[in-house]
């Protein structure tokens, strides 16, 4: 028998399902499984050099001897990791919206998808439903930690619920950060975007045919504690970047500074959507509405909004 392969997507990975492929694939190892997490896909600009400092254990290849799989922080079958085998998966847990059924007619309990601000807060329920809490390393603790505040915005985000926070506070004292870790982690986003903004974007940008918004439309977020002077100082370099990967695209740039989030696109009939769902205007191709959103919570408000108006 091989090892259970612990994944997400192929085109690249942000913290939380790096934290949650590496912390789910310790806790089967504490119950004597086999396992590994496999990321094929880039580690994109959440993962930052505090994180890395841990000294990350993953693969880039899955074995060709992989015996099952369990698949985080994603579940549309379409943005799988390549190695994946569909009919071999056994579990899943994410937060993202639009494939439950599917998931819950294959896998039954074993599917956890719930609309909760991050994945990692469901890893966390694993070790504690499995007694193995008190088990857990130092390194998953910290990257779980990591995955809940970054995912949530550190808090500010709307789908952060109970959960989150329970589980954060469960897991400080295995992770034993220092003062500041929080703000150090978020300096480090920021400057990692702003090194390197072409790979940052591409790194974070999802093409999809997408409810509300047609066919092979780019969608691409970045989180930032100011992305406004980088929109103003940056724009041309961000528009260009974007219309290489895709004709049509949009990004969202949440501000945890003052709680907004900018929307850019050049796009009339996005921008229809946009306003449409969020009843926000734009100019310039710009537009900012109250709140932080991210695209695993606007998205489900445009196919429901482009749905009811037909």
């Amino acid at each position: 028998m091989g090892p259970i392969v612990v994944t997400a997507g192929e085109t690249f990975v942000d913290i939380d399902a790096v934290a949650c492929a590496i912390a789910y694939a310790e806790l089967l190892r504490l119950h004597g499984r086999e396992a590994l997490a496999v990321f094929p896909g880039p580690l994109n600009h959440s993962v930052t050099p505090c994180v890395k400092s841990l000294g990350l254990s993953y693969e880039t290849v899955c074995p060709e001897s992989a015996d099952s799989f369990v698949i985080v922080d994603t579940s549309n079958p379409d943005h799988l990791a390549l190695c994946v085998d569909i009919d071999r998966v056994s579990e899943i847990y994410d937060h993202h919206d639009g494939f439950q059924i599917f998931w819950q007619e294959r896998l039954g309990e074993r599917s956890r998808i719930d609309m909760i601000g991050a994945a990692a807060t469901l890893i966390w329920e694993a070790f504690e439903r499995a007694n193995a809490g008190v088990r857990i390393s130092q390194t998953s603790a910290r990257l779980l930690c990591y995955a809940i505040v970054s995912n949530t915005l550190n808090f500010k985000f709307s789908l952060t619920c109970e959960r989150d926070h329970r589980a954060f506070h469960a897991l400080l004292p295995h992770a034993r950060f220092q003062d500041g870790w929080i703000e150090q982690y978020f300096l480090e986003v920021e400057q990692a975007v702003v090194s390197d903004l072409v790979s940052s974007i591409r790194n974070d940008t999802k093409v999809a045919n997408t409810p509300g918004l047609g066919e092979n439309v780019a969608v691409g977020q970045l989180e930032l504690w100011d992305p406004s002077e980088l929109l103003r100082s940056r724009r041309k370099e961000m528009e260009t970047v974007l219309a290489e990967i895709s004709e049509r695209w949009l990004i969202n740039l949440p501000s945890l500074k003052d709680g907004t989030t900018i929307f850019l696109s050049p796009d009339p009939d996005i921008q229809l959507a946009i306003t449409e769902a969020l009843s926000i205007t734009f100019e310039n191709d710009v537009a900012i509405a109250q709140g932080l959103f991210l695209r695993k919570t606007y998205l489900p408000l445009l196919r429901t909004r482009r749905t009811e108006t037909k």
